[in-house]
Parts: C-alpha cells; sequence; structure tokens
C-alpha cells in the first residue's frame, strides 16, 4: 500500500488541521498558504522575537531555512519519496548543544540530495531527544516516517552514544529505518573518532587537523615534501607513497594512521622549522601541534590503531567504491571478522610488538617515556587502557554495523549490471522481495521481471554495462521494469550509497556553518 510521502505539514506553529476544496489533505503551497493567514498569533511574530523566545525559554528546534524557503523545499520533498536520516556531530550554537538531523533523498531530476532540516537541542532524556527528531521530520517538514529507509550516526563520544540510542529506539518503531554506516566517512575513520579510547579518539582528530593544515597551504605542503625527498632520497617507491599520502581527502581516508607514523619525522622537523616561520598565528599553530604529536600516548595511540586498522583497511576501501566493490567486501567480511578475532586471541604478543614499535618512535623523535625497568608496567597499563579497547571497539563496530539485514541491503546492488555480471546468484528476487515487499508497484511480476532483467544485461551483445546505481537509473527502457526502477531509488539514497557525481549538498552549506567560530541562533529560525 503507498501512502502519500508528507503528511499534513505544520510551518511554524499554524494548524495541523489544514482544509483544502478538496478534502483534508493538505500540498505544500496549501501548508505555506495557512501559515501566511493562520489566526494564530504565534505564527505573526517576527523572526526576532521568535529567536528571542527560543534563546531565553527552553531550547527549541531551528533551521536554516525560513518559511519562504521551506515552502520551495517541501514542494521538492512532495516529488520525493523514500528518505533517509543522517544526524550528524552535535555543534554549540550561543552555547547550547544541537544535533544537526539531515536527510538524504532523490529529487525529480534523479539527483542524490543531502538538506539540513534541523538542529535539534540535545538532551540526555533520550525519549524526548527521538520525539524531537521525530516531530522535526513528520510535523515540521511533513515526511512520512513510513518511507524512511536507512538512518545514519555521525556522532561521537557520550553524545555519539546516544544518538546511536536514540537510532535503535527509531529502527524499532520504524522496521525499514536501518542504521548503516555512511559513506561521507570511510569504515576506518569512523572505528578511530568514535573510539572509546579517549587517546584514539582525540587522536584521529588531531591528525586530521595537522594533516590538512600542512595540506591546504601550498607552502606548508612544498616544504613536507621537500622533506620527505631529504629524509628517503634512498627509497623513491617510499618518496612516492608518503607524497601521494599527504594528498588525499582525509576525511575518506583507510591509512590516515599508518601514514602519520610514517611520516612523523618528517612532520615533527616541518614544524620545528613553522613555528619559527610566517605569521604569528602560523607559529602558534606549528607549536601546538607540535607539542601535542611530541607526545608518548599520542605516538602509542597512533600506532596501534594503524596496526588495528589494517585489519579492516581493505573494507573501508572497497564500501567507499562501486558496487561491485561493496558486494564482494560483503563476501569478505568474514575473513575480516577472524583477522580482528586472532588481534583479540593473540593480543598480548600483538601489543608488546605495538608498544615496541611507539617506543622506537618516541626514542627518535627524543620523546621522554619512562626509566627502562618501568616499562613492562607501563605496556600492561596501555594494554588494557588502549590497545584492548581499540580492538574490542573494531569488533563492536564490524557486528553493528553490518548486521545480516544491512548485509541482505548490500547484496540487493547485485541489481546493477556490471555487478550482476560478476557476482550473479539466484537470490536476489527473494531479496527484494524479503526487505522491500510493501514498496514495490507490482510484486507478483517481481521474478519475470528479474529474469528479463538479466536476459537483457547478461546478453553478449549488451554492450557497456553500467556500474552505478546512478547510471543504471538512467539507462533506457528502466520505465519497463517498475519494480527495479524501485529498488533502484531505493538503493540510491541509503547511508552507504557512494555519492554519485551531480550530487547535490543543502542550499546552505552545514560543513560552513560549522566551522565558524561563532555560531549564532540569530543565523537561524525557529521552527
Amino acid at each position: 500500500m503507498v501512502l502519500p510521502v508528507l503528511q499534513k505539514v505544520k510551518v511554524l506553529q499554524f494548524s495541523p488541521h489544514i482544509k483544502t476544496a478538496g478534502g483534508t489533505k493538505a500540498t505544500p503551497a496549501a501548508a505555506a498558504e495557512a501559515c501566511e493567514t493562520s489566526a494564530d498569533p504565534l505564527v505573526s511574530l517576527d523572526h526576532s522575537e521568535d529567536l528571542l523566545n527560543a534563546a531565553q525559554g527552553p531550547r527549541t528546534m531551528v533551521s536554516f531555512y525560513e518559511p519562504e524557503l521551506r515552502e520551495q523545499i517541501i514542494k521538492e520533498l512532495w516529488d520525493s519519496q523514500f528518505f533517509t536520516i543522517i544526524t550528524e556531530e552535535a555543534v554549540d550554537i550561543d552555547g547550547g548543544r544541537y544535533v544537526p538531523l539531515s536527510i538524504r533523498y532523490l529529487n525529480k531530476e534523479d539527483i542524490q540530495c543531502e538538506e539540513t532540516l534541523a538542529f535539534i537541542p540535545l538532551t540526555e532524556d533520550l525519549a524526548l531527544l527521538s520525539e524531537a527528531i521525530e516531530t522535526a521530520l513528520s510535523e515540521k517538514w511533513g515526511l512520512n516516517m513510513e518511507y524512511c529507509r536507512g538512518q545514519a550516526v555521525l556522532g561521537v563520544g557520550a553524545e555519539g552514544a546516544q544518538m546511536r540510542a536514540v537510532s535503535s529506539a527509531m529502527a524499532q518503531k520504524y522496521p525499514h529505518a536501518v542504521r548503516t554506516l555512511s559513506s561521507s566517512l570511510s569504515l576506518n575513520v569512523w572505528l578511530a573518532r568514535s573510539s572509546p579510547a579517549q587517546e584514539v579518539a582525540s587522536g584521529a582528530a588531531l591528525i586530521h587537523k595537522l594533516l590538512q593544515w600542512l595540506t591546504e597551504d601550498a607552502g606548508r605542503q612544498n616544504r613536507v615534501e621537500d622533506m620527505i625527498h631529504q629524509l628517503y632520497a634512498h627509497d623513491e617507491g617510499k618518496v612516492g607513497r608518503l607524497r601521494d599520502g599527504l594528498i588525499k581527502n582525509w576525511e575518506k581516508s583507510h591509512d590516515m594512521h599508518e601514514v602519520m607514523v610514517e611520516t612523523l619525522q618528517v612532520i615533527v622537523l616541518c614544524l620545528n622549522q613553522l613555528k619559527d616561520e610566517g605569521s604569528p598565528p602560523s607559529q602558534q599553530q606549528a607549536s601546538g601541534f607540535l607539542d601535542a604529536i611530541r607526545d608518548f600516548d599520542f605516538i602509542l595511540a597512533a600506532v596501534v590503531q594503524k596496526n588495528v586498522l589494517a585489519a579492516t583497511k581493505k573494507l573501508s576501501q572497497s564500501f567507499q567504491g562501486k558496487p561491485l566493490d561493496m558486494l564482494l567486501a560483503v563476501n569478505k567480511l568474514p575473513e575480516v571478522k577472524l583477522s580482528l578475532r586472532n588481534l583479540r586471541s593473540d593480543l598480548d604478543t600483538c601489543h608488546q610488538a605495538w608498544f615496541d614499535e611507539a617506543v622506537a618512535a618516541a626514542t627518535r623523535l627524543q620523546v621522554s617515556v619512562a626509566h627502562p625497568l618501568l616499562l613492562e608496567s607501563l605496556s600492561e597499563l596501555y594494554k588494557e587502557s588502549l590497545s584492548v579497547k581499540a580492538v574490542e571497539h573494531s569488533i563492536a563496530q564490524v557486528e553493528e554495523l553490518f548486521t545480516e539485514k544491512v548485509l541482505d541491503t548490500l547484496r540487493c546492488l547485485e541489481i546493477v549490471p556490471y555487478a550482476m555480471a560478476k557476482v550473479e546468484t539466484s537470490a536476489l528476487a527473494g531479496l527484494v522481495l524479503h526487505l522491500y515487499r510493501e514498496d514495490l508497484p507490482d510484486q507478483l511480476s517481481l521474478h519475470s521481471e528479474v529474469k528479463s532483467w538479466k536476459e537483457k544485461w547478461l546478453d553478449p551483445l549488451a554492450g557497456y554495462l553500467p556500474t552505478t546505481v546512478l547510471d543504471t537509473l538512467k539507462t533506457t527502457q528502466i520505465r519497463s521494469f517498475s519494480n527495479i526502477e524501485t529498488l533502484l531509488r531505493l538503493q540510491i539514497i541509503l547511508p552507504f550509497s557512494r555519492r554519485e557525481t551531480n550530487f547535490r549538498q543543502g542550499r546552505r552549506s552545514l560543513p560552513e556553518f560549522v566551522g565558524q567560530d561563532r555560531r549564532r541562533l540569530s543565523e537561524l529560525h525557529p521552527l
């Protein structure tokens, strides 16, 4: 049964019972018109008064968008059907903590879109937090929660744990809203940032900031590259590997810790020079970075993560790839889990090797560790506080993010012709029925449709085989395969789905807002 995509829409606080000439169901335009003409005095408050109330009273939900622009976005959402939820890392706004709430959807031009719809006040009351998120989506933006098909949580630490608990509650209420990995972060970056070991989590954030700072300026990057050439002139392969590693997109990096450990001496030498050159703010930044990385806790955490994340590196790379890469990764997942379990079972030996590696690196950098007689006791302390937590966290997250339901969802990527040609199975139609029975426009024809689809693309004369979900969605005759078209539209909006070339960020950039030195409620609008 296909329900209306949008429920009755509330803009600000107008009456939810909007009647139109044709009945009680409101269109986006009618909803906005009702907002403008409502007799409710709350609606007529000007923006500044609303914000004053929001700031002085209990914190309320806010948004980037004023009612007029929200009306335009609501119209676009009306043309969409399915969507997924992404809760970003919490941010400070005028001294309060808020969770940015975003959705991913496919617009009528078949463009992947992400839009930040609201900032939800963070509270320790999980029931209240869950209710606020659902209210923002269903009442304020008119989305029908029955069409939510996925969730991703990007928060870390205690706040991230809260949001994961909220996500679990949401999945119980809406079983189709399955939590998955987000393509905006690689698996390895997520495993490091979300670690319960503080040294690992803060170390990952520091590495990201440091490498970004070193490579965002051409002069600093050239200095690092020159230093690599000076130190490793005898090894051209290593020079090339380290130089290439330093210009990657660090948000999607799979070997950030490996590159950091290998270039630690290079970076220390560069920072030692940079702290005495350039503008005072630049000198201060270089000096701060130098003090932070010339610390044994940081060095050991980087070494431990380099070794632990080596077990998940290929998996991390595959989930940033195309559908075939993801399908092959699903098949390799048991091997990854076995590698992590082997690390756990042999952790005494592994940790000692990691500890010795870190001590050697610290010695080269003249970073004090401890008297040699105390190293054994120190190693044991670090094993429990760092290595055990790092390994256990990776095991737990792989289990949590790749449940059988998520794996079945990933297996549906076989519908992409190029992937189908490489890993064809006979279970595809059954999986699709199991997961998306209620979403299919013609359930009875699914098996015959899949059969015809395979015949079309596995024919030796088929020619070019689309490699991505979006390419497949744009093929000719796709409208002749209504069930498969629906499946593709579902796949492309899931959080793990790769961002295609025409991916569209929100009308206002969340990263730019988060990157501001000060974020104010006066820049936002009450919901």
